[in-house]
């Protein structure tokens, strides 16, 4: 991760840009090592990974299982409309949706929200690393209004 880090460093010039990701870096770091329980996770939990189903009502599929924290997957159900990540709406619709998604997997709001901001500045220096100048904006532009609405 450092090392992506390096090479990305050439195309995030501004350094409170950088400094925040980093931080958000640090923090994907670190939940982890303060979740309360491990769990078998989807990994790729979003709606297009969601089917209607006739043995269940639901039928989840495309699974990258790992074990981890629960609140690592509900991030996609909060940022996809209509199956992309678009830019973030308003921080109210935002928090509505952190809250929202929270209450419906029964998890923290603030736990969710956490992993959120860091899973969002992961993807963004992902995209910067792999030439994805506007999904890394993107990505950031959520990283930060999720910050604004929880302070980590």
């Amino acid at each position: 991760m450092t090392r992506r880090c390096d090479r990305t460093y050439d195309v995030v010039r501004q350094w409170h840009v950088w400094n925040f990701l980093l931080g958000l870096l640090r923090l994907l770091r670190s939940l982890p090592f303060i979740a309360k329980h491990s769990v078998l996770l989807h990994g790729d939990f979003h709606p297009g990974n969601i089917l209607a189903a006739e043995r269940e009502r639901w039928l989840v599929i495309d699974r990258k299982p790992m074990v981890g924290d629960l609140a690592f997957d509900p991030i996609q159900m909060l940022v996809q409309s209509d199956g992309e990540m678009a830019e973030p709406p308003t921080h109210a619709e935002v928090e509505r949706r952190l809250i929202d998604v929270a209450s419906r997997v029964d998890l923290d709001t603030e736990r969710v929200g956490l992993w959120s901001i860091a899973r969002c500045a992961e993807w963004s220096m992902w995209s910067l690393d792999h030439g994805g100048i506007v999904d890394a904006a993107i990505e950031y532009s959520w990283a930060r209004t999720l910050d604004a609405i929880l302070p980590i």
